[in-house]
């Protein structure tokens, strides 16, 4: 019975903080209302309620569908309750058309970056060991130097940071512009594989220096492990039930994630 009414998908490494706090929040003030009239009857609020979150993750129906809507519509973004980016950006203060991106990718199989195959696009082997040499050699440096390698190569970057944020630390891009996209983060993993495209596509003269960083986010699809702790990655919908970014229909996005660390490392749709 037990299992049956557990959501895995909700709890334990899945558990999204900011619900589970809203959650036990209204169950306290449910239960000191209800012992007004009745302890008896407040207990066994009490005990069912915190049962229902400690295997279900919420308390109140519906909690993960209606939830990042209401978080959606909030005039500023708490990053509390966006806890997971999907795959994270560097940003952009350009308008990206779909011809430009055809135009990037074009380069890139004129270039043999990218073979095509039907079509599937695939990553050229000769370019995928040189990036994995630059991503091992970038994730041992140090945060200062990190930042500030992106920096120099983000046309529209005004600054970048690493902020820690747990045992995961972030990398926080601000652009230029005041727009939505002005800012952005990502896991450090995920910028590490970004910097190591461009450097990689510097060395061999691809691309013009603001389509070579337009192309490093897309490009870290093509990673299947952790580019700091080289663990296979594992797909799974983006972000806890009220951090995660959503489809217009309602669907979470899909994104490859380290099993290990947990960055998310790229976003499959």
């Amino acid at each position: 019975m037990v299992t049956g009414l557990s959501r895995p998908e909700y709890t334990g490494e899945n558990r999204c903080r900011a619900c589970t706090v809203t959650n036990t929040v209204l169950l306290a003030v449910a239960t000191v209302a209800v012992a007004v009239r009745s302890r008896p009857a407040a207990l066994v609020l009490l005990v069912a309620g915190g049962t229902a979150l400690w295997l279900r993750g919420y308390l109140i129906p519906f909690t993960p569908r209606f939830a990042p809507r209401v978080v959606a519509a909030l005039p500023v973004v708490d990053r509390w309750f966006r806890t997971d980016d999907p795959g994270g950006e560097l940003g952009t203060a350009v308008d990206v058309t779909d011809e430009r991106r055809a135009a990037i990718v074009e380069a890139l199989l004129e270039e043999g970056v990218l073979r095509a195959s039907g079509a599937e696009l695939d990553l050229d082997e000769r370019f995928r060991e040189a990036w994995w040499r630059e991503m091992r050699s970038i994730r041992a440096d140090d945060d200062a130097t990190l930042a500030a390698a992106l920096r120099d190569r983000i046309p529209w970057a005004e600054a970048v940071e690493v902020r820690p944020d747990g045992d995961a630390p972030v990398v926080r891009i601000v652009g230029s512009g005041t727009g939505a996209r002005s800012e952005s983060w990502l896991a450090r993993p995920a910028a590490v594989a970004s910097l190591a495209v461009i450097r990689v596509l510097e060395d061999r003269g691809t691309l013009a220096p603001e389509d070579r960083v337009l192309a490093a986010d897309p490009m870290r699809l093509f990673v299947d492990r952790c580019p700091t702790c080289e663990t296979t990655l594992e797909e799974r919908p983006a972000g806890s039930c009220c951090g995660g970014v959503l489809h217009d229909d309602g669907d979470p996005y899909t994104v490859r994630v380290c099993a290990d660390c947990g960055a998310e490392i790229a976003t499959l749709d």
